[in-house]
C-alpha cells in the first residue's frame, strides 16, 4: 500500500474515530437514553460521508485521477481504523464505565417498541412475543461488540466498494499533446 493511501486512510480513519469517540462518550455522560435515538443515524450519515471524502481526497493529490483499486484501499483502511476505535469507545462505555447501560438502554428500547407495536394496532400477544425477544437480546456483551463489528464492516466494506465504482476516474491511455496537433 502507497504511503499516500496510508496517510490519507489513517487520517480518516481518525477523524472518524473521534467522531464515534465523542458519540459514545457524550451521550454516556450527558444524554445516554439517546443511544437508541436518531443519533445512530446520524453517525451512520457521517461514516458515509468520511467514506466519500476519503478517496475523494486522494483523488485531489492525484490530479483528479484514482484507480477503483486505490479507492477501495483508502475507504476500507478508514473504515477499519475508524470501526476499531468505534468498538474500542463502545466497550469502554458498556464494558467498563457502566456495565448497567445497557440494561436501561434495552428497558427504553422495550418502551419505544410497546408504543411503536400499539400505534400499529398489534396484538397483545404479538407485543408479548416481540418483548421477550428484546429481553432475550444481550446487546452490549462483549461477543455482540464483535458481531457488530464484523456485520458493519462488511455493510460498510459493501458500500465502500459502490463509493469507490463511483468515484475511479482512471488516466487516459493516450493524452493527446496540444502541440502536436498544431504541427
Amino acid at each position: 500500500m502507497r504511503p499516500e493511501i496510508k496517510s490519507i486512510g489513517y487520517r480518516f480513519g481518525l477523524i472518524g474515530g473521534a467522531l464515534y469517540f465523542a458519540y459514545y462518550l457524550g451521550f454516556y455522560l450527558f444524554s445516554p437514553e439517546q443511544f437508541v435515538g436518531y443519533a445512530k443515524t446520524i453517525m451512520f450519515l457521517i461514516t458515509i460521508v468520511l467514506l466519500v471524502l476519503a478517496p475523494n481526497s486522494l483523488k485531489k493529490n492525484q490530479g483528479s485521477y484514482i484507480t477503483f483499486r486505490d479507492a477501495f484501499s483508502v475507504i476500507v483502511l478508514s473504515l477499519l481504523i475508524l470501526s476499531l476505535i468505534s468498538t474500542a469507545s463502545s466497550l469502554l462505555v458498556f464494558q467498563v464505565l457502566d456495565r448497567n447501560l445497557g440494561d436501561v438502554l434495552k428497558e427504553t428500547a422495550i418502551e419505544n417498541s410497546v408504543k411503536a407495536f400499539e400505534m400499529f394496532n398489534m396484538s397483545e400477544e404479538q407485543i408479548e412475543k416481540s418483548i421477550e425477544a428484546i429481553e432475550k437480546q444481550d446487546l452490549f456483551s462483549f461477543m455482540s461488540h464483535i458481531r457488530n463489528f464484523i456485520t458493519w464492516f462488511l455493510i460498510y466494506s459493501v458500500l465502500g466498494l459502490i463509493i469507490a465504482a463511483i468515484i475511479k476516474k482512471n488516466k487516459p491511455e493516450f493524452i493527446e499533446d496540444s502541440d502536436s496537433e498544431q504541427q
